[in-house]
């Protein structure tokens, strides 16, 4: 591999990272998984963002950990030097930004020339505003009055009303910007890169959210399809993004994640959490006992009526600006894929907002397969099912959904 890179998934319910390879003899841009790790955050009866915080740079540290002691054992130690990174990639759950999509339009009687200059001051000026609006709001509160911009991207533009690649140069009367932006408490971006700093003596790391990593990945592997409600069910959160015509339209998060539902089952099935992980791995599988299965399925479905009314009703707002999407993508642990394709499939889940079929493709290992590669040089090592894709786990066999999303995406900007 002439180019080596470090992905870093900073997630709100476990750490993740995956190195990989780019052959640049071949000129290939689909990347081979040289070695992957995931890393679980501890089981959290209840969740203050100091404390998620403080437990994700712990986990980070193990995660990086992992890379230098285990991956040695497997990897030509020149490609764990730190000269030898290439790239390193650090991608942000929800809540560590945030983030909006917004149109801008510059519109006037006669024809404008359309310079960098000019597409600079309206994306700083859209910028400046985006963070003063944050300064009173809750993101503040939780993670400090600072931020600095993660990262932006112009996801469409057109002049006069049609769509154009590049509009710099031209002139129009009518120019629109679809900007995707996102902030992240300087705090918060510095701690992060401070623990990697101390395990790896590199200077340089590139930050994007993962909206706009499913967002770009999705569409890599989907190109016919330019309508779509990507859905991320994270420890903490549900993620949901807006594509509309090929442009992030939206993004929103409700706080309604895989842990959540863990704790539901502890607190109601008075179960340790290894035993509730366990629980929905075995209904996954068809294995669980009957009347286990039978008193879960009750709590299951308080917990299934309860997200449906926060999914639609983060939704509802956003039906009033567009047509909502009918095609879904979604990531989601192995284990829960089944209870949440049967959420999506509830009748009542936004019937007066998708005015039609709502279908839900779940990305899996066979979707992944065509967009990347597994090394030969990787070591196995047993997985450890505690906590399901949050789980503590490097293999050949199994590449996690959301790394690989991930490393598509990347793959797309090198």
């Amino acid at each position: 591999m002439s180019d080596t890179s470090l992905i870093l998934d900073i997630g709100n319910g476990s750490v993740g990272l995956i190195l990989v390879g780019y052959d640049r003899q071949s000129h290939s841009t689909i990347p081979t998984v040289l070695y992957s790790h995931r890393e679980p955050l501890t089981f959290l009866s209840e969740t203050k963002e100091k404390r998620l915080l403080a437990a994700t740079l712990d986990l980070l540290k193990v995660t990086l950990g992992h890379l230098q002691k285990e991956a040695a054992q497997s990897l030509p130690r020149d490609l764990l030097g730190a000269t030898h990174f290439k790239h390193v990639v650090c991608i942000f759950s929800s809540p560590w930004y945030a983030s909006q999509a917004s149109l801008i339009r510059k519109e006037t009687d006669t024809a404008f020339h359309i310079t960098n200059t000019l597409i600079d001051e309206l994306v700083t000026k859209e910028e400046l505003r985006f963070a003063t609006a944050l300064e009173q709001g809750e993101y503040e509160r939780h993670f400090g009055s600072k931020v600095v911009l993660l990262e932006r991207a112009l996801v469409h533009t057109s002049i006069n009303g049609y769509e154009v690649a590049n509009p710099v140069g031209k002139h129009g009367r009518l120019l629109e910007i679809t900007l995707f932006t996102s902030l992240i408490s300087e705090k918060v971006l510095r701690l992060v890169e401070d623990v990697f700093y101390r395990t790896f003596h590199i200077r340089k790391i590139e930050c994007f959210s993962y909206a706009l990593a499913s967002w770009n990945a999705i569409r890599t592997m989907f190109p016919e399809t330019s309508d779509f409600i990507f859905l991320d069910v994270g420890g903490e959160t549900s993620d949901v993004t807006i594509t509309v015509r090929g442009a992030i339209t939206e993004t929103v998060s409700f706080p309604f994640g895989r842990s959540t539902i863990l704790r539901t089952i502890v607190e109601k099935m008075k179960v340790s959490p290894e035993t509730a992980v366990s629980f929905m791995k075995m209904r996954n599988e068809g294995t669980l006992e009957k009347k286990t299965l039978e008193k879960l399925e009750i709590v299951l479905q308080s917990i299934s009526d309860q997200w449906t009314t926060d999914f639609n009703q983060a939704l509802s707002t956003i039906s009033k600006k567009y047509n909502l999407p009918k095609q879904a993508f979604m990531t989601v642990d192995q284990d829960f894929a089944s209870f949440f394709g049967g959420i999506l499939n509830r009748p009542d889940i936004g019937p007066a907002l998708f005015k039609g079929p709502f279908t839900v493709t779940t990305v899996t290992e066979n979707i992944i397969a065509s967009f990347i590669h597994r090394g030969s040089i990787q070591k196995d090592f047993p997985e450890d099912d505690r906590l399901g894709r949050n789980a503590s786990h490097h293999s050949t066999h199994v590449i996690d959904p959301a790394l690989a999303v991930e490393a598509i995406f990347f793959s797309n900007k090198v």
